[in-house]
């Protein structure tokens, strides 16, 4: 959930077999460094899994580099545009990477989004194909 800055995340490891309630935990934070927090809860959680399902392994996840909120935004904004493939849904995608980059230059994953816009636009026909394939190269050069 996000309300204004804050972002909560509350996750439940049931039983199937059993319909056993096994663990629970809400996790809150401010929305300045959410991959980071991102991360952490991912951590968490898998911790506290591995440990009901596997005691004494001990599991890890990579450090998540900290991103812009506005970047990260924009990110998720252009990927859920881009996933109903309508021609406008493929110029606002487009539009919401462009920002991420502007936002964040060094989102490795922004680069790779509007990359992705470009061919699809040029795949289908909204954009010369020539002209897509170009400007989708500059984006990858560039990641």
């Amino acid at each position: 959930m996000r309300c204004g800055s804050s972002v909560r995340v509350t996750a439940q490891l049931l039983s199937v077999a059993t319909e056993e309630h096994l663990w629970a935990e809400s996790y809150d934070h401010e929305f300045h460094d959410l991959l980071t927090f991102q991360a952490e809860v991912a951590g968490a959680i898998a911790a506290q899994v591995t440990d009901k399902l596997k005691p004494g392994y001990r599991y890890s996840l990579p450090n998540a580099h900290p991103r812009r909120p506005a970047a990260y935004d924009a990110y998720l904004k252009g990927h859920y545009v881009f996933k109903n493939f309508t021609d406008e849904g493929l110029w606002k995608a487009r539009h919401y990477w462009r920002r991420a980059v502007h936002e964040d230059p060094d989102y490795a994953r922004a680069y790779a989004g509007l990359a992705e816009s470009y061919n699809m636009l040029g795949i289908t026909g909204l954009l010369c194909a020539t002209d897509a394939l170009a400007r989708a190269r500059k984006q990858q050069k560039r990641r």
